[in-house]
């Protein structure tokens, strides 16, 4: 089994030593199952980033370093499963690192298994330091194994968010991330790859340290994206199940998909925007709008209303209440 490592990577200078190393550390770990690669994509980073790449592939013989012109995330992704011909592939960024073991227990679960897709637990970091452990999207697995993704509104719930999961090659055949520069591009792809998947397995585990930085997440919502890229990204997606054959089978959690994710741009504009009052409701009720428009009868989504398939996000519940 060969598993590459995809790290995009822009001024990541202060980051991508630590991220590198990680993945480095876990390779030793699990030679026996698995063959190791790491694929780093620069995309037109400034500072000192390509100095320390230079440095680490002297040390690492399987490191690999393409550079390309700054042209987003979606992209030096794209460029690594271009670059890759491994069995199976992780997506790392480069201010995140991996547990020991992390490698090694998914490769393991995807061996005994033959999964398509295997995920874990991710903890947030402060400081460089752990946490909680969590699956995002409020599933609960009291155990390693296969999973089925057809219950529970899994598809909808799990986090489209690519970090802690391994996927198998094969599901990139003619699926890539956006190729314009848009805000949540997982959601575009991620739910995809998980609907395609035959078969999925969870591994009862921390695989991944995510590095929370609240003011850099903060300042990249208000100053670099757009609100309305969720719609862009939802639109891609259904593309992405329709284009695939898996629309139908998923319908429903596509709807719910939609409702609660425009619901979660309302909590980011409540809780992050610095804007006016007016500003905001105005902002609120364009989304709310579009949703209306899309469906109008969203506000009884069992995403909203079914005590087994609710979103159990306390601020989330908190802060659109009074818009439902």
């Amino acid at each position: 089994m060969v598993i590459d490592v995809i790290i995009p990577v822009y001024n990541g200078g202060r980051y991508i030593k630590r991220c590198v190393e990680s993945v480095i550390d876990n390779s030793f770990l699990c030679k026996k199952k698995a063959s190791v690669r790491i694929t780093v994509i620069d995309d037109g980073s400034l500072d000192n980033t390509n100095i320390i790449l230079q440095q680490l592939k002297n040390d690492y013989e399987k490191l690999k370093v393409y550079d390309q012109p700054n042209s987003g995330v979606s992209a030096a992704r794209n460029l690594g499963i271009e670059s890759t011909d491994g069995d199976y592939i992780i997506f790392l960024d480069a201010d995140d690192w991996l547990p020991e073991n992390a490698i090694l227990n998914l490769a393991n679960l995807a061996f005994d298994t033959q999964a398509d897709v295997v995920f874990g637990k991710h903890s947030y970091c402060v400081g460089g330091c752990p946490v909680n452990s969590i699956v995002s999207g409020g599933l609960v697995f009291h155990q390693s194994g296969i999973i089925n993704q057809y219950e529970d509104y899994f598809l909808a719930r799990i986090t489209p968010g690519i970090r802690a999961k391994m996927f198998k090659r094969d599901l990139f055949k003619h699926l890539r991330f956006p190729k314009a520069r848009i805000k949540w591009e997982d959601l575009a792809v991620v739910p995809a790859l998980l609907a395609k998947a035959d078969r999925i397995a969870y591994v009862d585990k921390c695989v991944y340290y995510y590095s929370a930085h609240f003011n850099t997440t903060v300042h990249d919502f208000l100053y670099r994206c757009d609100v309305f890229d969720v719609f862009r990204s939802l639109k891609i997606l259904k593309t992405n199940l329709v284009d695939m054959w898996r629309y139908d089978d998923f319908r429903k959690e596509f709807r719910s998909m939609v409702v609660m994710h425009a619901l979660f741009r309302v909590e980011n504009i409540v809780t992050w925007i610095d804007t006016s009052k007016t500003k905001k409701e105005e902002l609120i009720k364009s989304i709310l709008d579009r949703l209306d428009r899309i469906y109008p009868n969203w506000r009884n989504d069992p995403i909203l209303t079914d005590p087994e398939k609710k979103i159990q996000d306390s601020l989330f519940n908190l802060t659109v209440k009074k818009y439902l």
